[in-house]
């Protein structure tokens, strides 16, 4: 998809399907929507149409990250089979895609199913781990953890899925596990997450943490390019005193 958000993401109807696909993929993105409903089908869609930040957005379906994608020639055979494994979607939902070609299988790898909150707004629906490598770092959506769309100039660029509430916690605001939808990491989830500082230092109660941004492909676990720690340059002090935890800027 674009380098970087300066229009709507457009996906453009592929064949005679409900499947759409992003008009200006970028090298290795295997992204298709899935659009529910079959009839009246479009031509093409604006991501912002298949999103509603309240109640059910116009075309609700699936986002489906694939390790491949089908060929043409399997495209409408593709669609009948994941129809089949998928249940009817509340408001847009995720799902990370196996399709082996030799045999024309399909399989969810990761299904993030999607509810309304009790504000009319997205969530997700049920714990939902996303099935990584083993000793691959855990990623877990918590049930009722809310979905924002992340905008770029007026325009959705990507998802923010936030912490469950949590009686006695301050809100999460926007942070998250982000899914990029435009860039060279389409299909990726990426965090912020804190690693032990190279400078060692550690007191009792206290220790220096680096912040670090997290890539990971569930799809293609093994490619350098798309699983990595990225350094910010920022430290952190994390704190304890007694059973509370505190995380301050270091200086």
């Amino acid at each position: 998809m674009k380098t970087k958000s300066t229009d709507s993401v457009v996906l453009e109807r592929v064949q005679s399907t409900s499947l759409f696909q992003p008009r200006d993929p970028g090298p290795g993105e295997n992204l298709l929507f899935l659009r529910w409903d079959r009839t009246n089908v479009p031509a093409s869609l604006p991501l912002e149409k298949t999103w509603a930040n309240t109640g059910t957005p116009t075309d609700a379906g699936y986002f489906l990250f694939l390790n491949i994608l089908p060929p043409s020639g399997e495209v409408a055979s593709f669609e009948t089979e994941i129809i089949k494994i998928l249940p009817a979607p509340t408001t847009s939902a995720f799902a990370w895609v196996s399709y082996v070609l030799k045999n024309k299988l399909t399989s969810i790898q990761t299904l993030l199913k999607t509810k309304l909150n009790d504000d009319d707004e997205p969530s997700v629906e049920g714990n939902t781990e996303l099935v990584l490598l083993p000793g691959q770092k855990r990623v877990v959506f918590g049930d009722g953890s809310s979905i924002l769309a992340n905008l770029a100039d007026g325009f959705i660029d990507g998802f923010v899925i936030t912490y469950p509430p949590i009686t006695g916690t301050q809100s999460s605001g926007t942070l998250g596990v982000t899914l990029p939808f435009v860039g060279s990491l389409v299909g990726c989830v990426l965090f912020p997450g804190l690693i032990n500082s190279l400078s060692g230092r550690r007191e009792a109660e206290s220790a220096r943490k680096t912040l670090v941004t997290v890539s990971i492909d569930p799809l293609h676990p093994l490619d350098p390019k798309r699983n990595f720690e990225e350094f910010t340059g920022e430290d952190f002090i994390l704190s304890q005193d007694g059973e509370t935890f505190t995380i301050s800027r270091a200086n």
